[in-house]
C-alpha cells in the first residue's frame, strides 16, 4: 500500500521533505548566534583582534577613519551578519543535496511503479541518505571565495532542475497511479463499494457436480463466499428455490451453526415468486444473524449446509432433462450484495438394480451371492467364481465394477453403509420370496431408517429387473 501513497501524494511528500531539511538548518544558524551573544563578554571584539584575524586589510598605519564603518555597528552584528551567511551557505548545500536524493528515491519509486515485473515482495523501500557531508563542506568553502551569488544561482538552478522533476514526477506518475489503479483489483479486501465499479458480494452456490437419478435421492451441497474473502461479518439470509413436482425435500445436514437462526424451515410455497421462475415453486430458508459481526468465522469458501432431496419417478426424461435450483437473499450484510448461481440439477434414469452379473434376471444363487461375496470384501475373479450365470456374458471384472456402481443402492436399511449381515441377507431373503415377518428379524443396522417391512420392500423392488419385479407387499 505504500507505494500507492507515494504515487498518489507525491506532491505532499515533496513539501514535507522541503519543511523537515528548513527548518532544521533555520533552527541550527539561529541557535549557534544566539548561544554567543548571550555572553554579555565582549572582550572578544576588541578592535585589534577583530582586525588581525578578521580582517586581511587591516594595517595599523591607517586611521581609524578608515574605519568608521565598523565602528558605526556593534560588533556583534558584525559577527551575526558573518555567522548567518556561513549558515545559510552550509544550510543551502545540506538542504539541495539532500532534496536531491529525496527525487531520485522517487525516481526509483516511480520506475518501479511503471515496470509491470517489479516484484514488490523483495523491492527496497530503504532511504538512506548520504552522510558525508565533505562535499557539502567543500562547496560552503568555495562560498566563503567565489562569488557568493554565482554559486548560490547554480545550486539554486540544480534546485529549480529538482524541483522540475519533481514535477515530471508528479506528471509522469500519472502512469504510475494507473498501475495502483490496476493493482487495486487484485487486493479484495480494498472497499471498492463506494465506486459501485466492483460492489462487495455474498455469493451462494451448489459446490458439487450432483446427478438427479429417478427415484433415488440427491445431495446438494450448498456452497458460500465473499468476494473479498471477509468471513467477519454481520449475517445472511437466503431461500433455496426448488420444482416440488420434481424434488422432494427431505432433510438438511451440516449446517454452518455460528449465529444460526433459521436452518432450513420449508418447505414454503413460493406465492410472491422471488426467484422470478415460476416452475420453481417451493423454497427453504437459512437465516444467520451474528451480534458480535463475526460470521461466518471459518475459511472461505465454506459450506453452508447439506441438502437431501428425493427425486421423482416418475419423470419423463423426453419432455424434460433437468431441473432448476435458484437461490435468492432474505437480507445481506450492510455494504455488500447478493450473487448467486443457478444450477441445473440433470436427470438421468439409474442402471442400477439388483442383476449385477448382467443376465437380466435377479436370482439369489447368483446375484444374492455376488452382493454377500462383495460386501465381505471378495474381488476379481474369488467374487465370481462358480456363481456366475450361465446365460450371463459378463466377464468377473465387469461384474465387479457393475457391483462398485450398484452400491448407491445396496444401503437397503438406510443406515449409512451396506454391510454383509443386514443388507447382504435382505437382498437374499427377498430373492429367496421370503414375505412374513421374518424378513426383517435379526438384519437390521441400528441407525437404520427403513425399518418396516414395506419401506424395505419398496426399496428393493424399485430396483429390481423387469421380468423379476414383484408387487410390494
Amino acid at each position: 500500500m505504500f507505494f500507492r501513497s507515494v504515487s498518489n501524494n507525491i506532491k505532499s511528500l515533496t513539501v514535507l521533505a522541503l519543511l523537515l531539511l528548513v527548518f532544521p538548518c533555520y533552527a541550527i544558524s539561529e541557535q549557534s548566534t544566539k548561544s554567543i551573544y548571550e555572553k554579555n563578554d565582549y572582550d572578544f571584539w576588541e578592535k585589534e583582534t577583530y582586525y588581525d584575524n578578521k580582517s586581511t586589510d587591516y594595517n595599523d598605519n591607517k586611521p581609524d577613519s578608515e574605519y568608521k564603518s565598523y565602528h558605526d555597528k556593534s560588533w556583534s552584528d558584525h559577527y551575526r551578519e558573518k555567522s548567518w551567511s556561513d549558515y545559510v551557505k552550509k544550510a543551502r548545500v545540506h538542504f539541495r543535496k539532500r532534496l536531491r536524493e529525496f527525487f531520485q528515491y522517487l525516481r526509483r519509486i516511480r520506475d518501479a511503479l511503471k515496470d509491470p515485473n517489479t516484484d514488490w515482495d523483495d523491492f527496497d523501500w530503504s532511504w538512506e541518505p548520504d552522510e558525508d557531508d565533505s562535499t557539502g563542506d567543500d562547496t560552503a568553502d568555495d562560498d566563503s571565495t567565489g562569488d557568493d551569488t554565482a554559486e548560490d544561482d547554480s545550486t539554486g538552478d540544480d534546485t529549480l532542475d529538482d524541483d522540475s522533476n519533481s514535477d515530471d514526477i508528479e506528471n509522469d506518475d500519472s502512469a504510475g497511479d494507473d498501475t495502483a489503479e490496476d493493482d487495486s483489483t487484485d487486493d479484495d479486501t480494498l472497499d471498492d463499494s463506494s465506486t459501485g465499479d466492483n460492489p462487495l458480494m455474498q455469493s451462494v452456490s451448489v459446490s458439487n457436480q450432483p446427478v438427479g437419478f429417478l427415484g433415488e435421492n440427491v445431495v446438494l451441497d450448498i456452497a458460500y463466499s465473499t468476494s473479498n474473502d471477509n468471513n467477519q461479518l454481520s449475517g445472511l439470509g437466503v431461500r433455496v428455490h426448488f420444482d416440488s413436482s420434481v424434488l422432494t425435500f427431505n432433510s438438511v445436514s451440516e449446517v454452518i451453526q455460528q449465529d444460526i437462526i433459521v436452518s432450513g424451515e420449508g418447505p414454503a410455497s413460493d406465492n410472491e415468486d422471488f426467484d422470478n421462475n415460476p416452475q420453481t415453486d417451493s423454497y427453504i430458508s437459512f437465516g444467520w444473524a451474528s451480534l458480535f459481526n463475526n460470521w461466518p468465522n471459518t475459511i472461505l469458501p465454506a459450506s453452508l449446509a447439506k441438502m437431501t432431496f428425493g427425486v421423482s419417478g416418475a419423470i419423463n426424461l423426453e419432455s424434460s432433462g433437468i431441473t432448476q435450483i435458484n437461490f435468492t437473499s432474505i437480507t445481506t450484510t450492510a455494504g455488500y450484495q447478493f450473487n448467486s448461481e443457478s444450477y441445473e440439477l440433470e436427470l438421468k434414469e439409474t442402471d442400477a438394480s439388483w442383476d449385477f452379473d448382467g443376465n437380466g434376471d435377479a436370482d439369489a444363487l447368483t446375484d444374492g451371492l455376488i452382493m454377500m461375496r462383495y460386501s465381505f470384501g471378495l474381488r476379481g475373479q474369488t467374487m465370481a467364481n462358480g456363481i456366475i450365470s450361465n446365460d450371463s456374458l459378463m466377464s468377473a471384472a465387469q461384474i465387479e465394477e457393475r457391483m462398485s456402481y450398484s452400491m448407491k443402492i445396496a444401503d437397503i436399511d438406510d443406515d449409512g453403509k451396506v454391510d454383509a449381515l443386514t443388507d447382504g441377507l435382505l437382498l437374499l431373503r427377498h430373492l429367496f420370496a421370503i414375505d412374513d415377518e421374518s424378513f426383517s428379524t435379526g438384519v437390521l443396522g441400528h441407525s437404520a431408517s427403513r425399518k418396516t417391512k414395506h419401506a424395505l420392500k419398496h426399496h428393493l423392488n424399485k430396483y429390481m429387473p423387469k421380468k423379476s419385479r414383484r408387487v410390494d407387499n
